[in-house]
């Protein structure tokens, strides 16, 4: 399954896409799980969504 995420550089855009992605990985522990990330070159939002593996 390939889903894509968005959102601004702000916590109030990436905590919650945080929360979401490890929510998905949580319901879906054994599929095949592609997982993007669409934003602005925003180094906080990069480093944190890195961390995910995204």
């Amino acid at each position: 399954m390939k889903i894509l995420f968005t959102g601004g550089g702000t916590g109030g855009h990436t905590f919650p896409l945080i929360a979401v992605i490890r929510e998905i990985r949580r319901i879906y522990p054994k599929e095949d799980l592609q997982l993007f990330y669409i934003g602005p070159k925003d180094e906080w939002a990069s480093f944190l969504i890195a961390k995910e593996e995204v």
